[in-house]
C-alpha cells in the first residue's frame, strides 16, 4: 500500500452563488468522494493568482509593508504583493506590485515557490520571488484601498520575524522562510 494515493473527487454539479470579478467567485459544488459518499454542498472560493516579492536591498535589509487586514482585524506585516492581472505574467505582477507598494525596483527576480494559498477551499496560487538586487528608486504609489507603512528589517532576521509571530500571513511566513533558506545556502 505505500504507493497508494488519494483519489480525486467527482464533480456532479456546480453553480456560482456569488460572482464579483475580479475579486471573487463563490461556487457551490456537489461532489462524489472516492468512497461513494456524496457531499451535496462543498463551497469553493475562486480568486486571482497573486505574486509576492522578498526584496533585499544592498544594505542587507529586507523591505516589508504593514497594512490593516480587515478579515483578521489587525495590522499585518507582509512583503510587497498583489494580484496577477488578466494577461499579466506572475513576474510582471511581482515587479509592478513591488514598485507600487514600496517604490523599490528589482533587477533579477528569482522564483522561490508557487504555493496554493489555501488548497481545501481556494483556487488561487501565490508566486513567490526573491529580489537580491532591489533598490529604492521612488515613492510608493499604493492603490486607494491600501494604507501601507514601509518597514525594513535585517535580512538575517527573516526567520525570527516568523518565529516571533510578527509575520502572521501564511504565504508571507513561507516566503520569509524560503528566502532565509535560499540566502543561507548562497552564503
Amino acid at each position: 500500500m505505500p504507493d497508494a494515493k488519494p483519489q480525486p473527487w467527482t464533480l456532479l454539479s456546480s453553480r456560482d452563488l456569488l460572482h464579483r470579478p475580479p475579486w471573487l467567485t463563490l461556487r457551490e459544488d456537489k461532489v462524489q468522494l472516492p468512497t461513494g459518499a456524496i457531499l451535496e454542498s462543498f463551497y469553493t472560493l475562486e480568486y486571482q493568482d497573486w505574486a509576492c516579492v522578498v526584496p533585499i536591498l544592498a544594505s542587507g535589509e529586507v523591505v516589508m509593508v504593514e497594512q490593516w487586514r480587515h478579515a483578521i482585524g489587525r495590522v499585518s506585516l507582509e512583503f510587497p504583493a498583489g494580484a496577477v492581472d488578466e494577461g499579466e505574467s506572475p513576474e510582471a505582477a511581482a515587479r509592478r506590485e513591488l514598485m507600487e507598494e514600496s517604490g523599490v525596483k528589482a533587477g533579477v527576480l528569482e522564483p522561490l515557490a508557487t504555493l496554493a494559498t489555501e488548497p481545501a477551499r481556494h483556487t488561487n496560487w501565490a508566486h513567490v520571488y526573491l529580489a537580491r538586487d532591489a533598490e529604492r528608486v521612488g515613492e510608493a504609489t499604493p492603490e486607494a484601498s491600501e494604507d501601507l507603512v514601509l518597514r525594513t528589517f535585517p535580512v538575517s532576521d527573516l526567520a525570527g520575524l516568523v518565529a516571533r509571530g510578527e509575520i502572521v500571513h501564511g504565504v508571507h511566513a513561507a516566503a520569509a522562510m524560503l528566502a532565509a533558506a535560499r540566502l543561507s545556502h548562497a552564503a
